[in-house]
């Protein structure tokens, strides 16, 4: 969680090969106890059907940040 939490890169300088171009795919486990595979569809669509509000509100935050 600390690598990507902190999108930390290493030894590696710039944007190329930090964590969010490195990776293919995420399996996690929210507090809640849901887990998420994100490389499943099942998965993710069950994901956003029983945490649409959580997404919503991350979306939010994303749209407030880039305005």
């Amino acid at each position: 969680g600390g690598i990507v939490a902190n999108n930390a890169s290493g030894m590696c300088c710039g944007t190329a090969q930090n964590t969010y171009h490195t990776l293919a795919g995420l399996r996690l486990v929210l507090a809640d106890g849901t887990r998420l595979d994100s490389e499943d569809p099942a998965s993710v669509a069950a994901f956003e059907s029983s945490h649409a509000e959580l997404l919503e509100a991350l979306a939010r935050l994303g749209r407030e940040t880039r305005a």
